[in-house]
């Protein structure tokens, strides 16, 4: 006994030394976090990348549903699974194949660390999302559980038709894929069902826990955020970025997509809220794990996530100020922005500290991309469980993940604080934009081809009400976050109004525009609110292709013809295009060249390749301005023989 006293002297001195070090690095860190912008990015250098444990295991072939709410979860019951991980964990993950049938699927899981004492359930449904042009995946979402090693797994489908969740009368006919209807179509089982396990508290040095800290302390430091600009713009927050919260960017793949931002919905991520703040950014680094290594994706699915302390994490990659896709709301994924709180906000309302960081949030980025918090928008819908691809959807500019999926999410509790978001976002932007003035502002069109005509009109008062006078001045800027230019001035009429009608020339561009009205003798300025405006590029042609067959034998001949028409309705003239691409690929090859005759094409070629999907368009080069016609996509399906 006495031999091995000296060796536990000896490390523990060790011990204490690197965690003085440690200590003097936080306070380091600290020090330059307080002289420095109020953001994480100024440490996130020195934060280095934490390791996450991951593990899936194959549930079996089959996973039955039960008809009703699972009873007291035993091993023997066939409903439940009991597994042992084989490692501890700290998040739980449930995959399977798309169910063929529908139904609303509720995955139910508990854990224990020693296969006696059980958790309480967690219970999340079965979502169906993909990222835009990746194929569907049925899963849960990444549920944090405190440590476990044991996990009990079960699945039920509600009985009867579940209320519509949204307040929504119609929604349209389902998406061939991810269609749940709830009651007898249900599925009897679920197929290649997958649970993952994440550890995101591995076995660490005492180094490694001593990074844990100072990153945790950064993001405390990070969150107490500055004293709101001035300057007429919503203050940006602050967040923890990627590095910040330990992203292993070797996980990412692809390259980040931009849309223009045309709405924000909030998510809730599901399981338990018991995490401490030194564990959130964990939870983040379970949650992208998941989702890249689990459901195969480019990137956390979210743009944002925001733990019960207010802390606001940068997710998907790509820049938090551009409009990068994610995979959150499916069908909708273009266009918006996704934000979701870590944990559930069924019954359980988020802290005030995670809804002043929401709202913070979001009144920082609506107000980037020109968005009127209290608004609605139109969506194109990509396909959901909700509504048919192509259909044109009316949606808050502030929605839940309800409002365009099947799903609970974001929980009944933080759905209903979605009306006093809105207006608390709201009442956030104008008061960041204090004037003497109250400038109003509207554009004809949100949306036209070049060579329209849009007219920018609205009306100054002053502050007592009474018609304002002088000029006003319309700025521009590419969106989403180019610099303010004076573009076009205007005098104020009699009763404060102004228009001014100006046509769009330049194709494909993204703008947001804004009023400007000179403030009084102290220099204050009035602004409006910013509104965007799309500028497609011009379509002067009308394209057609038709293929004499769809599916054929290798070697048979297909005969590809079409037609081409100018804007005014006359033949078109010159060459035409054939494009093909394999079924699936984004990728366009330029395939034939065909001369028009009054305006029609035609060729004949015997299709050698045996196996192949293949896609077809037609390209008609565009006039002077660079626009192009396409035609509609023509399929054509190769056997094999």
């Amino acid at each position: 006994m006495m031999i091995g006293m000296p060796s536990r002297g000896k490390g523990a001195g060790r011990r204490m030394r690197i965690l003085a070090a440690a200590l003097s690095g936080v306070a380091i860190l600290l020090c330059v976090q307080l002289s420095g912008p109020r953001s994480s990015v100024a440490v996130a250098a020195s934060l280095r990348s934490d390791a996450v444990k991951a593990r899936t295991i194959v549930v079996g072939d089959r996973l039955t549903v039960a008809a009703t709410g699972i009873a007291t979860a035993q091993a023997a019951s066939p409903e439940v699974i009991t597994i042992d991980v084989g490692q501890d964990f700290t998040m739980i993950g449930v995959m399977c194949a798309v169910p063929a049938a529908g139904g609303d699927v509720v995955l139910r899981l508990r854990t224990s660390l020693d296969g006696r004492d059980w958790s309480a359930w967690y219970e999340s449904p079965l979502e169906v999302v993909a990222e835009d042009g990746g194929a569907a995946r049925a899963f849960t979402d990444a549920m944090w559980t405190g440590k476990g090693r044991y996990v009990q797994v079960g699945a039920r489908v509600e009985v009867g038709a579940r209320a519509e969740v949204g307040a929504r009368a119609e929604v349209g006919a389902r998406a061939e894929v991810g269609a749940r209807a709830a009651g007898a179509a249900a599925p009897r089982a679920l197929e290649g069902v997958r649970v993952m396990a994440i550890d995101t508290e591995p076995e660490s040095t005492l180094t490694e826990r001593a990074v844990d800290a100072v990153r945790s302390v950064v993001a405390r430091v990070a969150s107490l955020g500055g004293t709101p600009s001035a300057a007429a713009a919503v203050d940006t927050p602050t967040w923890v970025t990627r590095a910040g919260w330990g992203a292993d960017e070797s996980l990412r793949t692809g390259t980040p997509q931009t849309a223009p931002v045309r709405m924000a919905v909030v998510h809730h991520t599901a399981g338990a809220n018991t995490y401490t703040r030194e564990e959130a950014p964990g939870v983040v680094r379970g949650i992208y794990v998941y989702h890249t290594s689990g459901l195969g994706w480019n990137d956390i699915g979210y743009n944002f996530l925001i733990d019960r302390f207010g802390t606001i994490y940068v997710g998907r990659y790509g820049g938090p100020r551009q409009g990068v896709v994610g995979a959150h709301a499916y069908g909708f994924n273009t266009g918006s922005t996704g934000v979701a709180l870590l944990g559930t906000y069924t019954s359980a309302t988020p802290s005030a500290a995670a809804l002043a960081s929401l709202e913070h949030l979001l009144a920082w980025k609506l107000e980037l991309h020109g968005l009127d918090p209290m608004g609605r928008t139109t969506m194109t819908c990509g396909g959901t469980d909700l509504y048919q691809r192509g259909q044109t959807v009316t949606l808050p500019v502030i929605a839940g993940h309800r409002d365009v999926n099947r799903t609970v999410c974001p929980g009944d509790a933080l759905y209903a604080k979605l009306p006093e978001l809105r207006r608390a976002v709201a009442a956030r932007t104008a008061a960041s934009t204090p004037a003497p003035y109250t400038v109003t502002f509207t554009l004809s069109a949100a949306e036209v081809t070049a060579g329209e005509t849009v007219t920018y009109a609205g009306r100054v008062t002053t502050a007592t009400g009474a018609a304002a006078r002088g000029k006003v001045t319309v700025q521009k800027r590419r969106a989403p976050d180019g610099a303010w230019c004076d573009w076009r001035t205007a005098t104020l009429a009699a009763d404060g109004g102004y228009a001014v009608a100006v046509a769009m020339t330049t194709p494909d561009r993204d703008w947001q525009f804004r009023v400007r009205m000179p403030g009084d003798a102290l220099g204050a300025t009035g602004l409006s609110a910013v509104r965007a405006l799309r500028v497609s590029a011009l379509a002067p042609y009308t394209v057609t292709l038709t293929l004499s067959a769809s599916d054929v034998k290798p070697g048979t001949k297909v005969i590809y013809r079409g037609t081409v028409k100018t804007a005014d309705g006359k033949a078109g003239s010159g060459s035409v295009t054939l494009q093909k691409r394999r079924k699936g690929s984004t990728q366009w090859l330029a395939w034939r060249t065909l001369a028009l005759r009054k305006g029609a094409y035609a060729t004949t070629v015997a299709m050698t390749t045996p196996a192949r999907d293949w896609q077809f368009r037609a390209r008609m080069p565009g006039d002077a301005l660079g626009a192009t016609g396409f035609s509609p996509l023509c399929g054509l399906h190769v056997r094999s023989r």
